[in-house]
């Protein structure tokens, strides 16, 4: 069962708002399975929007833990990694007793050796600046079973050796540039979802000048 240290609001997937945009291009880019996904961009982009879009999608199951900055102790962090997959569906056991955070990663990755197929979203990474979890994270992406894949939500760049899994096709990254609303999304966002019935020189123009931002838009209408 989930330690009772951790907020059950933690291990779910938060309510999508509705209405929202369709988007295929990205949530095609999406669709294909990949062990690392990374969604990095600043605040307002639509990261975790996108990521919830992608979850709704997916006929595997889903973890998600939505980390902060508490989740910095290397213990509590895989507490609630455990507990998010606990919720997802796996039957797991937190290794007991004094053992070195490699030792605990191994036992972990065991244990999932036979897994099926599942998606782990982690949402707010970036909020995660131990060395100790992002080495134990890279281990883990290194040796975990192929019916796993794991999505990083964060606003920059995770210090993780991306160029490694670049190298080995083992990486799909989404940035601010891929984020960015085309002028067909924005007309979208406006008239369909805000209901304003902008006229498309209007849409282009706040396109334009908000460079796609999806907060920009949202404050721009």
């Amino acid at each position: 069962m989930p330690s009772p240290t951790i907020p059950k609001t933690k291990l779910r997937p938060p309510a999508l708002r509705q209405p929202i945009v369709a988007r295929p291009r990205l949530t095609k880019a999406l669709r294909d399975p990949c062990p690392l996904t990374v969604i990095s961009a600043p605040a307002g982009s639509g990261k975790t929007t996108l990521a919830l879009t992608w979850v709704t999608s997916q006929s595997a199951r889903v973890a998600w833990l939505s980390l902060d900055t508490d989740d910095n102790d290397p213990i509590r962090f895989l507490n609630g990694f455990v507990a998010s997959l606990q919720v997802a569906g796996e039957k797991l056991d937190f290794p007991r007793g004094p053992r070195e955070l490699k030792g605990i990663i191994v036992d972990l990755i065991n244990q999932l050796s036979e897994t099926e197929e599942i998606a782990f979203v982690l949402d707010d990474y970036h909020l995660i600046t131990e060395e100790a979890i992002h080495s134990a994270l890279a281990y883990f992406l290194d040796h975990m079973p192929p019916s796993m894949q794991i999505v990083l939500v964060t606003r920059q760049e995770p210090p993780l050796p991306l160029a490694r899994w670049r190298a080995r096709r083992q990486l799909r990254e989404l940035d601010l540039h891929d984020l960015r609303f085309t002028v067909e999304e924005a007309g979208t966002f406006f008239n369909q979802v805000m209901g304003l019935h902008l006229t498309s020189d209007q849409v282009q123009s706040l396109e334009q000048r908000t460079k796609g931002w999806v907060a920009g838009l949202q404050m721009a209408g």
